[in-house]
C-alpha cells in the first residue's frame, strides 16, 4: 500500500512531461503487484485540472478522472474534517503548500509510504520518488 501525489498521476499521463518515462515504469510495477493506492478524493480535481490545462481540453480532464474513477487499486480518502484538520497541522509542521498537506496527511492516516516526484514533500516530509520506492 502507498499514497501516490497527483503529479506522480500527471506525468504518466503526458508523454511530453521530462519525469514520464519513469512514471510509466513506475506504474506498471504497481499495476503488476495489484498494489493499493491512496490519495485523497482531491487527486481527481488535481489531475483532472492538471490534464486539461496541460492539453488544453476540458473533455480529457474530464475523462482522465471518468478513468480515475475505475481504477480498482485507487482508494481514494474523503477530504472530511478529520483529514483536514490533519492537513493542517502537516502541513504547517512541514512548511507545505495545502495540496502536499492533504497527501502527507493519507499517507500518515493510511500508515503507507507517500511518493512523488516532488523535491519539498522528498525534503520536508520522507516522502520518496518512485525510482526511490521501486528499488
Amino acid at each position: 500500500m502507498i499514497t501516490v501525489d497527483a503529479c506522480v498521476w500527471v506525468s504518466v499521463l503526458d508523454s511530453s512531461d521530462a519525469l514520464h518515462e519513469a512514471s510509466v515504469e513506475f506504474w506498471k510495477g504497481i499495476a503488476s503487484k495489484h498494489t493499493v493506492v491512496y490519495a485523497p478524493s482531491f487527486v481527481l480535481v488535481e489531475v483532472g485540472c492538471a490534464v486539461a490545462r496541460r492539453t488544453q481540453s476540458d473533455v480529457n480532464g474530464r475523462n482522465v478522472v471518468a478513468f480515475m474513477r475505475k481504477i480498482p487499486i485507487l482508494k481514494l480518502v474523503e477530504c472530511d474534517s478529520t483529514l483536514i484538520n490533519r492537513a493542517i497541522m502537516l502541513g504547517a509542521q512541514n512548511l507545505l503548500c495545502a495540496a502536499d498537506a492533504l497527501y502527507l496527511a493519507v499517507a500518515k492516516q493510511t500508515k503507507t509510504h507517500l511518493i512523488t516526484w516532488d523535491k519539498e514533500l522528498i525534503l520536508h516530509a520522507d516522502a520518496v520518488s518512485p525510482a526511490t520506492w521501486r528499488s
